[in-house]
């Protein structure tokens, strides 16, 4: 087994790469605003909802972990919270739904409630199914996971959109401090742009 990443730039979606370290329980603000899919930008929280919701540790030199699904329940109070003030949430949908691959040594050291959400993969990977934006509240994530239904589709329509990495759902779509955001793939996300998201 090779050695897995130790940074993943926001636009890598690899699946099955260390998404970060797990936060400390008392906190739930980001612990690495690199590796986390949260992301604090002035008033404003980005979260990347994929892959990267899955939080990996190190265990030594080759060897890694799937720790945890991101939020915890600190987190997940904490992001309630910040809606609930009326302050500004963007999720970008990276990858809906999102399954991602595992080695089979790597899911046996994973945590029971990550293992459980696996599909075993006999002799070669298993895969993690993120259950999509379940740390929403039931209408925006429906409202989410509408747009994440249609953006691909959108994109296939209009190629030009793929000029911009990110496209956002219609403003008469939405009410509320949370936005979300279709990755385009057609290239990186800068921290430029994250920043002006906010």
């Amino acid at each position: 087994m090779t050695e897995r990443d130790t940074f993943m730039p926001w636009h890598s979606c690899a699946h099955g790469t260390p998404a970060g370290r797990a936060p400390a329980a008392a906190d739930w603000r980001p612990a690495d605003p690199v590796r986390d899919p949260c992301r604090e930008v002035g008033a404003a929280l980005i979260v990347l909802e994929g892959p990267r919701r899955i939080l990996w540790e190190r265990r030594g030199p080759a060897c890694w972990r799937p720790a945890r699904l991101w939020p915890s329940p600190a987190e997940r109070r904490g992001l309630a919270d910040h809606i609930g003030a009326g302050r500004p949430l963007v999720v970008v949908l990276e990858e809906l739904p999102c399954a991602v691959e595992v080695l089979p040594e790597e899911l046996r050291r994973a945590p029971g409630p990550l293992a459980a959400l696996a599909r075993p993969g006999g002799d070669g990977p298993a895969a993690i199914d993120i259950p999509p934006l379940d740390w929403l509240p039931e209408p925006i994530r429906a409202r989410g996971r509408a747009f994440a239904a249609c953006g691909p589709e959108l994109i296939r329509a209009n190629p030009e959109l793929r000029l911009s990495a990110l496209v956002f759902e219609p403003a008469g779509d939405r009410s509320g401090p949370v936005r979300f955001a279709v990755a385009t793939g057609g290239r990186p996300i800068r921290d430029t742009e994250l920043a002006l998201l906010a």
